[in-house]
């Protein structure tokens, strides 16, 4: 998450969101590890500078899969809770 007040960050970001993923921009870091990287050079006020993007694609899928987990595990309850309600209904009918 970038604070709010970092406005111009999530510009760039979102300039070379679908870019950064390209064998153009792609490092072994480790062994096993590789990142994306990128530079931007941009004006700040008076002075240059220079944004650097990273991007982990094995860290994103991680992220994706637990994001999905906690979804299903919340659909998962709230059928539960469903059915109970449903049946709390049913049996309070038949009296």
């Amino acid at each position: 998450m970038i604070p709010s007040g970092r406005i111009w960050v999530r510009n760039i970001i979102d300039q070379y969101y679908e870019a950064v993923a390209s064998p153009e921009h792609y490092r072994q870091t480790g062994e096993n590890e590789a990142l994306y990287m990128m530079s931007h050079l941009c004006q700040w006020g008076e002075s240059r500078c220079c944004a650097h993007l990273y991007y982990n694609a094995s860290r994103a899928a991680e992220d994706f899969d637990e994001l999905n987990k906690g979804l299903v595990q919340c659909k998962m309850e709230l059928e539960t809770e469903d059915q109970r309600r449903a049946n709390r209904n049913s049996s309070s009918a038949s009296l």
